[in-house]
């Protein structure tokens, strides 16, 4: 229905575009449908998502099933492999030798991030307050509700319930609005934006039953796959992925990965809905992602072998900092995909800027060969592993 409804939209937006070149008797009338069909396919676009959270409201008020953590996945261990060592007579000599390759990994299929199940269009009717919050050490804002106020005295099926009702209104939609505008601005991937929805809920509600109702309310709104859990009372957020996450307890829901977000528990309570078109996290990191430059120290990377070959470098510690609370994972079952994360992450572009064009200074003038052993032997020998 509501797809039918988009796309007599785009038809008759399309009609108004072309109207444009008709008499202005033609264009007025137009123009009415246009605006008369615009107001009217904007609240059928509100009325959908208000008709699913109430629907999310009544499944949270009756239906929750109790659920056992499964043991968490270990982090394999690297086999250490010793280096063959060529005698040095041998250097030069060309050897012609198969390589086995063993676990290929296959490219896993790009999707866009999730967005709202509809839009979600700017509320100029609602009073409202800014709040600033850091995340990463990046300074956010977002608006809010100016009589917002959240309390849960229990957690309880019903209290749960009524929080849900009282954020799931078009009070809220410029807070969530705003959310997204930052995941776009901050480019920020999957594992970072709900993070930053998380530091948001603490900064604003503390670090109680109130900040995981309002942290799942924003995830959920944005078209992410999420539960609510409890035990006894305490709530929690578990967040749906495509990842096999290492070293972190989990629970399986019609074959998806669901990982507590804060702490560990051994079993829950868990109310199973599903928001139409909801998708899990990705840990891929398609992006570089834009935090406020904090600069480290800065240091020299050297060659062993090329003495000429010595760089400075600087990092963004903001940067470093999130690296730092990235989980490991892989991908269908297979432990070396783990890397694939880490190989396809793009570098930032303060470092890039910095690193280019110094190396491609140090490689002037030598052939191909020499260049590239140069850089592989700075590569090997210039950073500690």
């Amino acid at each position: 229905m509501v797809m039918a409804r988009f796309k007599s939209f785009l038809l008759i937006s399309l009609l108004f575009g072309l109207s444009m070149f008709t008499s202005s008797a033609q264009t007025d009338d137009f123009y009415a449908q246009y605006e008369k069909f615009s107001k009217h396919a904007k609240a059928e676009y509100e009325d959908y998502r208000a008709q699913c959270n109430a629907e999310y409201v009544k499944f949270l008020e009756r239906a929750w099933k109790e659920y056992k953590v499964l043991p968490s996945i270990p982090r394999p261990k690297d086999e250490v492999v010793p280096p063959t060592i060529m005698p040095r007579q041998d250097k030069n000599k060309k050897q012609a030798k198969e390589i086995p390759i063993e676990n290929v990994v296959s490219p896993i299929l790009s999707l866009p991030q999730p967005k709202p199940i509809s839009p979600i269009y700017e509320n100029d009717k609602v009073e409202e307050k800014n709040f600033s919050f850091s995340y990463m050490g990046t300074t956010c804002e977002v608006r809010l509700p100016k009589d917002l106020n959240i309390r849960m005295s229990g957690c309880e099926s019903c209290m749960i319930a009524t929080i849900w009702k009282q954020l799931a209104t078009n009070a809220m939609d410029n807070t969530i609005r705003d959310f997204l505008a930052l995941r776009l601005k901050m480019q920020l991937c999957d594992w970072a934006y709900l993070n930053l929805i998380d530091t948001f809920a603490k900064a604003f509600c503390g670090h109680g039953n109130e900040a995981v109702i309002m942290a799942a309310f924003i995830y959920s709104q944005s078209g992410y796959k999420m539960r609510l859990g409890r035990d006894c009372e305490k709530l929690y957020l578990l967040y749906g992925s495509k990842h096999g996450i290492y070293e972190k307890g989990y629970i399986v829901i019609e074959g998806i990965n669901y990982y507590p977000l804060d702490d560990k528990v051994e079993r829950m309570e868990i109310s199973d809905f599903s928001f139409p078109q909801e998708q899990s996290m990705s840990l891929y990191i398609e992006n570089a992602q834009k935090f406020t430059i904090r600069p480290s120290a800065k240091r020299k990377l050297a060659s062993e072998q090329y003495h000429d070959v010595t760089i400075d470098s600087q990092v963004n510690l903001n940067l470093i900092q999130f690296y730092n609370t990235y989980p490991s994972s892989e991908v269908n079952g297979n432990f070396m995909t783990r890397w694939k994360m880490y190989a396809d992450t793009p570098m930032d572009e303060s470092v890039s800027q910095m690193l280019y064009p110094d190396i491609k200074n140090k490689i002037e003038g030598l052939s191909d060969v020499q260049a590239v052993n140069q850089i592989l032997n700075w590569v090997q020998t210039a950073f500690q592993y």
